[in-house]
């Protein structure tokens, strides 16, 4: 199990793993848990006797704890994966309270807990697309990761035709996707930082062959020339001459006249 883990946080699929999972866990705190509230409203208020009246306090309490969720979401740039863990608890815990509230008040603090989620997910996951994924695919991971509303509305869509007037089931099934695609994002998101992307070298730019071939032969590790192996070393790393030998008979000088025979010099 540990080595399957590791696998998947050392992969080079990890981020479009990550893209994949983090555009599930949006469709989820989105679409199932939090827009899902006005798709079940009907058989919510037929079932728990939730008036008109309390049902707008409770689309307006939750569209407020959907923006307090998204300012507290702002210290996702230094803590990424705390503001994911608490959109994970938020978003399973009200997903679930709603499934199993027994009466309308119970149900109206769940719905309200519930969408604080969505709040809380959008900006961690862009910190943690920031950080997984490369700099040249950022933008796009970001576009998929965000456009995740639209398949979790229709999925909601699809879980009331489905569903009702079971609509405890439908917000029971967001809080399992909720808790699976968190989770998922969790394990991917947890690592080191992704790779920036690679600077062009100026040296490198608007060079040919030749050029190549210059550089190369000019490069301090190249072979030196058969001129530079025939020139003698100087400066200070030469290595110092022997004295001249002196020879073995000492040279025999005759005084006198010019014209005394001149003596041949043995080697």
């Amino acid at each position: 199990m540990k080595r399957t883990l590791s696998f998947w946080r050392g992969s080079r699929r990890r981020p479009r793993l990550l893209v994949v999972a983090g555009l599930a866990f949006i469709a989820s705190t989105y679409g199932l848990v939090r827009l899902a509230y006005g798709l079940f409203l009907p058989d919510v208020q037929a079932d728990l006797g939730l008036g008109d009246r309390a049902a707008g306090y409770v689309s307006s309490g939750a569209s407020l704890a959907y923006c307090l969720g998204a300012v507290v979401g702002l210290a996702a740039d230094r803590r990424p994966r705390t503001v994911l863990v608490v959109a994970l608890l938020t978003g399973v815990t009200g997903a679930a309270g709603t499934a199993l509230a027994p009466g309308s008040g119970t149900f109206a603090v769940a719905a309200v807990l519930a969408s604080s989620s969505a709040g809380l997910a959008s900006p961690a996951l862009v910190a943690v697309v920031d950080r997984v994924v490369a700099a040249e695919r950022r933008d796009r991971a970001q576009a998929v990761v965000n456009s995740g509303t639209g398949p979790g509305l229709v999925a909601a869509g699809l879980l009331a035709v489905v569903l009702l007037p079971d609509w405890r089931a439908g917000f029971a099934a967001g809080a399992v996707a909720t808790l699976v695609c968190g989770g998922l994002v969790l394990l991917l998101a947890h690592g080191g930082a992704g790779a920036p992307a690679a600077p062009e070298r100026p040296e490198t730019r608007g060079t040919t062959r030749a050029g190549a071939r210059r550089t190369r032969c000019s490069s301090p590790r190249s072979a030196p020339s058969a001129w530079a192996r025939r020139r003698p070393p100087r400066g200070p790393t030469a290595a110092p001459t022997s004295p001249p030998r002196a020879s073995a008979r000492p040279r025999r000088r005759w005084r006198g006249s010019a014209s005394a025979p001149a003596v041949r010099r043995r080697c």
